[in-house]
Formats: structure tokens, C-alpha cells, sequence
């Protein structure tokens, strides 16, 4: 449950995270609130109103959270230490999107023209990846970034849901690969889960799907017949084999799933 009863309009989840085993931070984009949810007990604990449209959050280290304002073009800090609270903010280059957080420096997607910055906290570009190794343009509208610890390091992936792929990046903005499914359709959430695996959401195709292998490996994990509609972001908690899934066209916002390992 994500309703409050200051809400004037029906929420519309776009991001979620896990500040703690059975707390999740979620992004009501239609209420212009991060809410603060406890899962046990089915409630928003805290919530926080903010100044237009936000899209996506990250968590930082410090009790803190990274929260994209669209159309603001602006990037709010958020305090998540005691009740939720505004700290600074930056202005970026541009209508930003997705974020995710490596180390201590934030990675952020844009639409028009799409793209993806490395920076820092200050807003500092580090880094700007626009292009393939052949020079052609490398994404069409990226929308979701999540970062993952592998064997070799951090990895940065992007969802793209105008390409329909997931591009795999090194922290440095370095392409390692792109993953294409002949079954995606408009895809945005995606989660790393370890061991090199990640989760995706495939909105118009109604699935969750599994990404393994340098791609290679590509399943579904839920799908209709699971009550999977139109999935837009989720989050994954490996202390309690818990997934998250936002789905905000079910008259649900969000499912919670219990995973367990296979052969």
C-alpha cells in the first residue's frame, strides 16, 4: 500500500529502493512524494513532499538518497535518517531520469538526447557516454540505472527502452556489452541480484525477466500467470530473498515476492 490520505490523485510508482530490510523508499510520481514504507506493517512511516516530478532514487553512503527531478533538470539529496528531509541539490545537463550510485559518484540517464554522465556529488561530470565503439549513437531513451558488485568489480547497467536493450558499462564509462531479447518491449526497472545476474522489468511484455551470462542467458522469472502487469521498477533484498515489483496498472502498486534458489 502507497496511499496517504493527503493524496489527491491515484500514486504512480516510478522508483523504489531498500533503505533497510523491510523499509522501502518509493517514488510517487504523480503525488511529487518520496514515501517511506514499512512492509510489515503495510504503512507509509514517513513522506516527503518535493518541488516538481520525481522520476528515480539511489541510495547514498551517510543516510542519504539521490532523487532525479525531471523537468527541473535538477538532482534533490535527500536526508534519510529519522523522518525524510530535503538537503541540498544540483542542476544538471539536461531531463534526467535514472540514477544509481558507484563509490562516491552518481550515474545518471537523460532523454533528448539520450545519454548517460558519471559525476560527482558537486555535479562535476566525470565521465559522458553517448556513443558505441563504432562512434553510432548508443542510446535512445535510456531510463533505469542499477549497479552491481561482480567478481571483477562494479558494473554499471542501463535499461534502454527505445533501443529495447541493456548496455553493461565499466565505472570508468567503458562498454562491456549490450543485451538485446526479441521479447522486450518498452523496458525500464533492472535490479542486480549477484553472481552476474540481473532482473529486469519488461513492461509491455508483462514479465520480469532474468538476465545472466554476459547476456547470453535471458528467462523469465514472473509473468502474468503471477499477477505481473506492466512492471515499471523493482528492488531486491538478498538479507530476506524478497523482490519488490511496482506495478502500478494492477490497482496494486507493489508485489512482493519470496525467491529461492534453483538447480
Amino acid at each position: 500500500n502507497t496511499s496517504t490520505p493527503s493524496d489527491k490523485l491515484c500514486s504512480f510508482i516510478t522508483g523504489l529502493t531498500l533503505l533497510h530490510p523491510g523499509t522501502l523508499l518509493v517514488v510517487d510520481c504523480n503525488q511529487r512524494t518520496l514515501k517511506e514504507i514499512d512492509v510489515a506493517t503495510n504503512t507509509v512511516t514517513s513522506q516527503l513532499s518535493l518541488t516538481s516530478r520525481p522520476l528515480d532514487i539511489t541510495l547514498l553512503p551517510g543516510d542519504q538518497a539521490a532523487v532525479t527531478l525531471l523537468d527541473e533538470k535538477r538532482i534533490q539529496f535527500i536526508s534519510t535518517k529519522g523522518r525524510l528531509s530535503c538537503l541540498g541539490s544540483i542542476s544538471v545537463s539536461g531531463q534526467c531520469y535514472g540514477i544509481g550510485s558507484v563509490g562516491y559518484n552518481l550515474v545518471v540517464s537523460y532523454k533528448h538526447p539520450g545519454k548517460v554522465e558519471i559525476m560527482e556529488y558537486t555535479g562535476r561530470v566525470i565521465n559522458t557516454i553517448t556513443t558505441d565503439n563504432s562512434g553510432h549513437n548508443l542510446f535512445s531513451y535510456p531510463r533505469y540505472i542499477t549497479v552491481g558488485r561482480e567478481k571483477s568489480g562494479e558494473m554499471i547497467y542501463v535499461s534502454d527502452c527505445g533501443t529495447k536493450t541493456i548496455t553493461k558499462l565499466s565505472v570508468k564509462g567503458e562498454i562491456l556489452g549490450t543485451y538485446k531479447h526479441t521479447n522486450w518491449s518498452d523496458i525500464n526497472g533492472l535490479t542486480c541480484v549477484g553472481e552476474g545476474q540481473v532482473l529486469v522489468c519488461n513492461s509491455d511484455g508483462d514479465t520480469v525477466d532474468v538476465v545472466s551470462d554476459d547476456g547470453q542467458d535471458i528467462v523469465t522469472l514472473l509473468d502474468s500467470t503471477h499477477g505481473i502487469v506492466r512492471p515499471r521498477a523493482l528492488c531486491y533484498c538478498p538479507a530476506q530473498a524478497t523482490l519488490y515489483v511496482n506495478l502500478n496498472d494492477s490497482g496494486k502498486p507493489i508485489w512482493v515476492f519470496k525467491l529461492s534458489k534453483t538447480s
